[in-house]
Formats: structure tokens, sequence, C-alpha cells
């Protein structure tokens, strides 16, 4: 699992990304898994897209992800 901050508070797994839309200049729509509800971001797509293509400032990785989220419980 790789998450990435898009922004200051929203964070998202970019091995679930299926699409990501450019709504309007200064809103992206990013799908992903099989939800047909984007998350939103009020950032223009460029922003969005260097963010998820592997800025390092904004990427935190867990070596041991699956057992990050059994223990979240």
């Amino acid at each position: 699992m790789k998450l990435v901050r898009v922004d200051h508070s929203k964070y998202i797994n970019t091995d679930r990304i299926n699409a990501v839309v450019e709504y309007n200049p200064n809103e992206t729509h990013v799908f992903t898994g099989d939800s047909y509800e984007p998350f939103v971001f009020n950032q223009p797509i460029k922003k969005v897209l260097d963010a998820i293509c592997g800025s390092e400032e904004r990427s935190v990785e867990y070596e041991d992800a699956e057992n990050y989220r059994q223990n979240k419980d």
C-alpha cells in the first residue's frame, strides 16, 4: 500500500486508483476500487497527478500494510 497526500488532510492509496478526471480547472475527481463515488479534491489536476505520480515528500509507505490494517481496530 502506498499512500500519498493530495491536499492538507486527504490521503489516497495509489494502488486503488482507477481514473483521475478533471471536473473543472480547480476540481479533480479520483475514482478508486469499484466505487462509483469519486474522491473530490479542490485542486487542479496537475497538482493531484504530481502527488499521485511520485512526489516523495507526499508519499507515506507502510512495509507491513496488512498488519497495520488488522491492528487498527
